[in-house]
């Protein structure tokens, strides 16, 4: 370790791209085995530290992790490398392109043989970028990109909750570097907000993430790690919503890495030299159940949905969307323990000037905004879909306007509910208060 006042920073990377056979995760009209692979998934880890603490940022190519799973990799992680569990943030880009993890397995069954091995594959990338730890100075710098687009306006879902325009989203990028003592860059890290969702096809892929790094690893000779941020309510601009493919990510993916180029052309060199982690807690509560006669009603129309249904696919379909939902429901409604609330981690990560605040849901672009704004932090990186994932998390306007986020998509993530536009408050108050602490000099 380095003395006290200066960082230190080590990177590494691997291949996490399951064998075929291995089920995706994602797209409900795309349930089942994976057939291929069209580009390969990745895993990269940072580790940091100023000679008092140490933490790891360790970002995956996935849909997202489950808490258990985070809870004993990051275990295995502590004690091969000394890094304290909580010193260590686990970052998904939410990737439709990937395997199930657990996190959604209403749309396949997760491989426990993976599961495992991604386990000891993350134990190895940290300890790697553990070892490569060498002194560093953190750059930031900022760009816009209009990449994204706002998936519930009009012009994208004309039939959907036309909440909003089209540029209604997050288009702040952030990309910081490490920088050896000649200049070189060690590390690149870029933060964006917006779905990889560029295929339905049934083949692993990494989507415009990968590209984006690919591209900055071109261009800067050192290796990238990016982290969605605020993306709930974008997906990238298609130039048709239906058409979509592996051209528009590559095309997105080069784009948003040359914004990000170009913000590094003119990054401030951090000031501090401070490591630390701090972590809250905050309490998600569920909207209203359905009632007993509703859920009834919609476990009956799912068993006739099933019994009409014309392939294994649809059959699946049907029995965890509408009968297992409607199952959990009942179940809630039976358990006089039930409150209908969930504690969830919002911890930060601080390296110099800059914070990172993992947010275990799809946050949506006011609320990566709201806690940006509030950030004691010169630069705050808002991850989403990171220490978990807890599903669409609704603002105040959402919910108002309904869809497919307000209203339809927590079966998909086996909640009985959706979560209240309240418990945005709560998460905030507590990425907030995490912040707060690790920039509390």
């Amino acid at each position: 370790m380095t003395a006290a006042g200066g960082i230190r920073i080590g990177v590494a990377g691997g291949d996490i791209t399951p064998p075929a056979g291995v089920d995706l995760s994602g797209f409900s009209p795309r349930m089942g085995s994976s057939l291929g692979v069209q580009d390969s998934l990745e895993l990269h880890a940072l580790a940091a530290t100023d000679g008092n603490a140490t933490v790891l940022l360790a970002a995956f190519d996935l849909v997202g992790l489950t808490p258990a799973w985070i809870e004993r990799t990051r275990a295995r992680v502590s004690a091969a490398t000394g890094i304290p569990a909580d010193h260590q943030m686990y970052a998904c880009t939410h990737g439709h392109g990937g395997p199930e993890t657990g996190v959604l397995p209403t749309m396949g069954d997760p491989d426990e043989n993976y599961l495992g091995e991604l386990a000891s594959r993350t134990v190895e990338v940290a300890q790697a970028a553990t070892e490569r730890q060498s002194p560093a100075e953190i750059v930031v710098g900022f760009g816009t990109s209009f990449a994204g687009i706002n998936r519930r306006s009009r012009a994208v879902a004309p039939d959907g909750p036309c909440d909003g325009e089209p540029d209604d989203i997050d288009p702040t990028l952030i990309a910081a570097q490490a920088r050896d003592g000649d200049g070189r860059p060690v590390v690149t890290l870029v933060n964006y907000g917006c779905h990889p969702t560029s295929s339905r096809e049934r083949v692993f892929s990494a989507d415009y993430p990968g590209h984006l790094r690919r591209r900055v690893r071109l261009v800067t000779g050192a290796p990238c790690l990016f982290i969605n941020g605020a993306g709930a309510n974008a997906n990238l601009r298609f130039t048709d919503p239906r058409a979509r493919g592996y051209g528009e990510a590559r095309g997105h993916g080069n784009a948003l890495a040359l914004t990000a180029v170009r913000a590094l052309q003119t990054a401030r060199p951090s000031i501090s030299t401070e490591v630390a982690a701090a972590s809250r807690t905050a309490a998600l509560a569920h909207a209203d159940l359905p009632s007993r006669a509703e859920a009834r009603a919609l476990r009956a129309a799912g068993e006739a949905n099933v019994a009409a249904a014309d392939s294994d696919a649809m059959r699946r379909h049907y029995e965890v969307y509408e009968v297992e939902h409607a199952d959990r429901v009942l179940a809630a409604h039976r358990d006089p323990a039930w409150t209908g609330r969930q504690e969830v981690e919002l911890q930060a990560l601080r390296i110099g000037d800059l914070a990172m605040v993992a947010t275990p849901v799809e946050l949506f672009a006011a609320d990566g905004q709201a806690i940006r704004a509030g950030s004691p932090a010169p630069a705050t990186i808002v991850a989403g879909w990171s220490n978990g994932n807890w599903g669409y998390l609704p603002t105040r306007r959402v919910a108002a306007y309904g869809g497919y986020e307000a209203k339809t998509a927590h079966p998909w993530y086996q909640q009985p509910a959706a979560w209240t536009p309240q418990s945005g408050d709560a998460l905030r108050a507590a990425a907030l208060a995490s912040l707060a602490e690790v920039f509390s000099e």
